[in-house]
C-alpha cells in the first residue's frame, strides 16, 4: 500500500499538512496513514487503509492522532491482524502512547471497518487503545470481521479521567474478544471503559474472552462509572480463564439475548461482576455453567434469567452472593452432580412462567423433576377424559366425555374399552311396551287409530250394521 504521513498538525482537507501534499493531494482509500508525532483534525469524511499512531522506519514517527470535528464517517479497509487502526506501544525512545483515532464532542461519527484490533507490540509502555471515544454523541462502529484486543484495548470509552456524561456507542461485529496471541502482561481487552456517566452500548454480536492476561472482551473498572448500561444481542462465551464481561466498578446493568456460557474447561465466568456499586444482569436466553459458573455477581442489584439455567458437577449456572440482590427467572432448571442451578439469597419465580427443577437424588442414579403447580405437563385434555375422572398432578382437571354403558351400544360396537351388548331383531319390536310410546306420531299412537277384524266385527255387533 503507498504511505502517506502529515508533516504538521491542521486540517485533514489542507494538502499542506502532508508529505508532497502540492503534487499528491489528499490521503486516498488505497492509503496507510500516519500521524508522524502530529494531531490531525478530520474535518471531512475520509476513506483509507489504515490509520496509525505507530512509526514508518525513515519516514514517520510513532505517536500524533487523528481527532474528529463535527459528524464524520471514518472508512478503513485494513483487514490484517491489526485491522485498521495502528498504534504502538513499546520501548522506542521516547516511549509515546497515542491513539490512532479520537472520538470528540457531541456529533455522530460513523466508524467503518473490517477489522479493529489494538497494539502489535508490547516492550513495557502503558497499553493505549486503537480507538478512544470521548464523545456524549453518537458512535457507530461497524467491523465486518472482529473487535479485538491484543496489547492494549482494541477501543476505549472515556479512558480520560474527565470522564463522559451521557452517550451512545453502537457495536456491529460477528465477534469481540480479548487477545488470543500471548506476550507480555499489558492489559488486553477489547473493550474499556472508563469514568462514564449515563452512557449506554449497544452491542449487536457475541463476546468472548482471550487466552492471555487481562484478556477480556469487554471491561469496565473505573470507580467513575454511573448508570452505564450495556446491551448485547448476541452470545456471551467463556472458554478460557479469562471473563468476558468484567465488571469492577461502578453502577452498570447489563441486557443481553442470547445464551451465555462457560464451555469445556473454563475457569472464568462469562459475566462477573467483582466489586462497585450494584449491576443488573438480564438475560433473554439460556444460562450453562462449565468448571466456572456461567454469572457471577458479588453486588446488590435486580436481575432476570428469562430461560433455561444449567449447573455443572463443578458449579452453579449463577451465583449471585449479596444477600440483597434480587433474581428473578423463569427456568427451566437443571442440577447437575448436587450442584444447583441458582445460588441467589433472594429468588423469586417469573409471573406467568411454568418452570420445572430437575434434582439429582442422593445416590446420584438417577433424577426427579419438580413442577410448578400451574405447569401444562403432558396430560390429555379434559375432552379426553371420562366425565366425571378428575386428573393432573393437583388434581386441577375434570374429564368431560360422556362414554354409554355397553347395554345401551348395538353389540358387537367397540365402547370405551370393550363392546356394545345390546341386541336388536324383529322380536324386539314386538316386544316394545306399545303403552309407552305416546309422542304424537309414534307407532303406539298410530296403532291406536288401525281398523282390525275385532275392531270392525265389534262396531257392527254393536250398531246391527254397518
Amino acid at each position: 500500500m503507498p504511505n502517506r504521513w502529515a508533516v504538521a498538525s491542521g486540517n485533514w482537507s489542507n494538502t499542506a499538512t502532508w508529505n508532497s501534499g502540492a503534487t499528491l493531494g489528499l490521503p486516498t482509500a488505497s492509503d496507510d496513514v500516519y500521524a508522524n508525532r502530529f494531531n490531525i483534525i478530520l474535518d471531512q469524511d475520509i476513506s483509507v487503509n489504515v490509520l496509525a499512531a505507530r512509526d514508518l522506519a525513515g519516514t514517520a514517527s510513532h505517536g500524533g492522532t487523528f481527532i474528529t470535528s463535527g459528524s464524520r464517517t471514518i472508512e478503513t479497509f485494513g483487514s490484517g491482524t491489526y485491522g485498521g487502526f495502528w498504534v504502538q506501544v513499546g520501548s522506542l525512545s521516547p516511549i509515546t502512547s497515542s491513539c490512532a483515532l479520537v472520538v470528540t464532542g457531541s456529533d455522530t461519527v460513523n466508524i467503518k471497518a473490517v477489522r479493529i484490533a489494538s497494539a502489535p507490540n508490547a516492550g513495557g509502555a502503558l497499553p493505549t487503545s486503537s480507538i478512544a471515544i470521548k464523545s456524549s454523541g453518537i458512535t457507530n462502529i461497524s467491523a465486518s470481521n472482529s473487535i479485538q484486543g491484543i496489547t492494549g484495548p482494541a477501543i476505549s470509552i472515556s479512558s480520560g479521567s474527565a470522564g463522559v456524561s451521557g452517550g451512545t456507542c453502537n457495536i456491529q461485529t460477528p465477534v469481540i474478544l480479548g487477545d488470543t496471541f500471548g506476550g507480555g502482561g499489558a492489559q488486553r481487552m477489547a473493550i474499556v471503559m472508563g469514568a462514564i456517566n449515563g452512557y449506554t452500548i449497544n452491542i449487536t454480536g457475541s463476546v468472548q474472552d482471550g487466552s492471555n492476561f487481562q484478556g477480556n472482551g469487554i471491561l469496565n473498572g473505573s470507580a467513575g462509572t454511573t448508570n452505564l448500561v450495556i446491551n448485547i444481542s448476541g452470545s456471551i462465551i467463556s472458554d478460557s480463564n479469562v471473563n468476558p464481561i468484567l465488571l469492577s466498578a461502578g453502577s452498570t446493568t447489563v441486557n443481553v439475548t442470547g445464551s451465555v456460557a462457560t464451555t469445556g474447561s473454563s475457569t472464568a465466568a462469562a459475566i462477573s461482576v467483582t466489586s462497585g456499586i450494584f449491576a443488573n444482569i438480564n438475560i433473554n436466553g439460556n444460562v450453562i455453567s462449565g468448571v466456572a459458573s456461567a454469572v457471577i455477581s458479588v453486588l446488590p442489584g435486580t436481575s432476570s434469567i428469562s430461560g433455561s439455567i444449567y449447573a455443572s458437577p463443578f458449579s452453579p449456572g449463577v451465583q449471585f452472593t449479596s444477600a440483597t440482590h434480587l433474581l428473578n427467572a423463569s427456568g427451566p432448571f437443571y442440577n447437575s452432580g448436587g450442584r444447583n442451578a441458582v445460588y441467589a439469597p433472594i429468588f423469586q419465580l417469573i409471573s406467568g412462567s411454568t418452570p420445572t427443577w430437575t434434582f439429582d437424588t442422593e445416590t446420584y442414579a438417577e433424577q426427579r423433576t419438580l413442577y410448578t403447580q400451574n405447569y401444562p405437563g403432558n396430560f390429555p385434555s379434559a375432552s379426553n377424559v371420562r366425565q366425571g375422572i378428575v386428573f393432573g398432578d393437583t388434581n386441577q382437571f375434570t374429564g368431560t366425555v360422556a362414554i354409554p354403558p355397553t347395554g345401551s351400544v348395538l353389540k358387537g360396537v367397540p365402547v370405551d374399552n370393550t363392546t356394545g351388548s345390546a341386541s336388536f331383531d324383529v322380536q324386539s319390536v314386538w316386544n316394545i311396551d306399545t303403552n309407552n310410546l305416546t309422542t304424537t306420531g309414534s307407532l303406539g299412537v298410530r296403532l291406536k287409530n288401525v281398523a282390525t277384524v275385532a275392531t270392525d266385527g265389534a262396531a257392527i255387533a254393536s250398531k246391527g250394521n254397518l
